[in-house]
């Protein structure tokens, strides 16, 4: 031992790689001499420094140092050598080993579903809860991609986000359904994380899954019963307007009739019967639209006299009243009026609660541009108007603004104002604003809402405009469509026959009644042998007990690919009012109607090759 001190070995050099023996093996090799400047030398070579002990790194250094200088040197250095580099791979694997299972079981632990794909889309790794929210066994998942393991609809979706998340880089949220093999459906909210190999090239997608099915059916749950509460709420607020409407006709009509006996002129009243009619027939969308949501049935119209019209409704018996600011070239919209209205009406209505001593509500309308907020380049050359940066796709908006003198809203609630049922009013139902971003939503638009305490709010909507010129060439050819057909009717109730015979006629066709699909059918029939055919069928979508619109167009267009059908219904909300082409139809006219409403869309589709 005291011969191999000189070398800077001491006794409590490392014995799990034989320093000892390897100084001693050299000793006997080369002699003690030649061993002390071989290994001096090569301590110094290898950028050592001289020390009582050594590392295995440090000694494989040493050894590799030693194998080039051959002879019975290089055998000692290499066996040595092989020694150090087999102990270090077993310390390497043992650790590797620990860490694996350690991660192993973490994951396993951990409640929410995990998993890890490589760039390809191939499942490496998933753990427990992953297997137990797609209901597929480990085996059946690792080694597959998404379309060998879940629902077609589910691994579209799955890769589309996972591409995303490979091209951009970056984590991503995203909530998503599974249905099960046993029928059930079971709902996700996952993150989804690049994994990178230690160069920094993107490997794979790390994703977390949370079950969320008890949570939401939890929260639908909550909803239903807090919208069930609210439902007197908002039952006695559409009472009120339908008291203060149906006050309105029963006034005038009794008034007509006393008129008319006497001869004087009605026409007046018979006005403003047909204006209460209209926002009755609007309250009723209302109602459509806070319990389901109802898919707006659209048309181009301007805004102007929808908003003029429900603000000054709104602001009817109130100490409040509206100023108007419209610009004079107001782009068109294409818009459910009845369903814009009720946006109106809402936003004058929280002004007016707002101002509860009464003032003024600003209404302003304008056209806008929104540009691209992900470039300073991109959006549109909008001259002198404004080109704002919205949360919407870039192009031509109508806005319209309305704005109060009140007490402003705190801005804690700012955020909160177009949730459901959140309100600071004393007995609001917190459903007005809500449900009028909704529409707003559901129009392709934004609403947004800017305010200052003691300064007062402003409720700002946006909706995408359409072309004017394309319009003006429609009611062109309308006018000059117009004609006598002949036309089938088919509703369920004989009133509503009556008045659309009457109006038909009034407008010079011949009609045929029908109260059910299967009758309709047989008369369109008919009238086709005897080479008498139908111009075109206007039939009811819903009839309780009998063939409805959306089997009778089904079959009518069977029997004659080139008939022309138009589908009416109270129903709005239905998706087939909103979409009527996918359902067969030429054209829609919602109930209730009135004359000239009947005569545009019959002509138009009448106008149709």
């Amino acid at each position: 031992m005291k011969d191999l001190e000189f070398l800077g070995i001491g006794p409590e050099a490392d014995d799990r790689i034989g320093l000892e023996e390897l100084a001693a093996a050299l000793a006997e090799s080369t002699g003690i001499g030649a061993a002390r400047r071989l290994l001096r030398e090569k301590i110094e070579s290898s950028g050592l420094e001289q020390k009582d002990s050594y590392s295995s790194g440090e000694i494989g250094r040493i050894c590799s140092e030693l194998a080039g200088e051959g002879g019975l040197v290089r055998l000692v250095a290499e066996s040595f050598l092989s020694h150090v580099e087999d102990g270090e791979l077993k310390r390497i694997e043992k650790a590797l080993w620990r860490s694996e299972e350690m991660l192993a079981n973490l994951i396993e632990t951990v409640p929410d579903a995990m998993y890890f794909k490589d760039s390809r889309g191939r499942h490496i790794l998933v753990n427990g809860s992953f297997e137990a929210l797609v209901g597929r066994s480990r085996d059946q998942v690792v080694g597959r991609t998404d379309s060998e393991v879940l629902p077609a609809g589910m691994a579209e979706s799955n890769s589309e986000i996972d591409g995303r998340v490979l091209g951009e880089g970056r984590s991503l949220r995203h909530e998503g359904e599974i249905e099960l093999e046993d029928g059930t459906t079971r709902f996700f909210e996952a993150v989804k994380t690049p994994v990178k190999d230690p160069g920094g090239e993107i490997v794979g997608v790390l994703g977390i899954m949370r079950d969320s099915t008890e949570r939401k059916r939890s929260t639908d749950e909550l909803l239903k019963a807090v919208k069930l509460e609210s439902v007197g709420l908002l039952a006695g607020g559409i009472a009120h307007d339908f008291n203060n409407l149906l006050t309105a006709i029963l006034g005038n009509v009794s008034l007509a009739l006393l008129k008319l006996d006497q001869g004087q002129d009605v026409r007046k009243l018979l006005q403003e019967i047909r204006k209460a009619t209209d926002r009755t027939k609007d309250l009723t969308q209302q109602l459509l639209t806070f319990s389901q949501g109802g898919a707006p049935v659209k048309k181009k119209v301007s805004l102007e006299k929808t908003i003029r019209d429900s603000a000054a409704f709104a602001t009817t018996g109130s100490s409040v009243e509206c100023s108007f600011e419209v610009d004079e070239d107001l782009e068109l919209v294409e818009c459910d009026t009845g369903q814009i209205s009720q946006v109106v009406n809402s936003l004058v209505l929280n002004a007016i609660q707002a101002m509860p001593d009464g003032g003024t509500v600003e209404v302003e309308t304008s056209n806008v541009s929104v540009k691209d907020s992900r470039t300073e380049q991109a959006g549109l050359d909008t001259g002198e108007e404004e080109a704002l940066y919205l949360p919407l796709s870039p192009g031509r908006y109508v806005r319209f603004v309305v704005r109060d003198k009140g007490g402003g809203i705190p801005e804690e609630h700012l955020d909160r104002v177009f949730d459901p049922y959140f309100t600071t009013k004393k007995g609001g139902s917190g459903l007005g604003l809500a449900s009028s971003y909704n529409i707003v939503r559901q129009h392709g638009g934004h609403m947004e809402v800017e305010s200052t305490p003691g300064s007062g709010s402003a409720f700002s909507v946006y909706l995408p405009a359409v072309s004017r010129q394309r319009t003006l060439r429609a009611r062109g050819r309308l006018a000059e469509t117009a004609g006598s057909a002949r036309i089938l009717v088919m509703d369920d109730q004989k009133m509503v026959l009556e008045v659309a015979k009457e109006m038909l006629s009034f407008l010079g066709h011949s009609v045929i009644c029908a109260l059910d699909g299967a009758e309709a059918l047989r008369l369109y029939g008919e009238a086709l042998d005897s080479g008498n055919r139908f111009d075109l069928v206007v039939m009811d979508l819903t009839v309780p007990g009998g063939m409805g619109g959306v089997e009778t167009v089904r079959q009518l267009k069977e029997m004659d690919p080139k008939a022309r059908a138009v589908v009416s219904s109270g129903y709005s909300n239905n998706p087939v009012m909103a979409n009527y082409a996918d359902y067969g139809f030429d054209g829609v006219v919602p109930k209730p109607y009135h004359v000239d409403q009947m005569k545009v869309v019959l002509d138009n589709v009448l106008a149709k090759e």
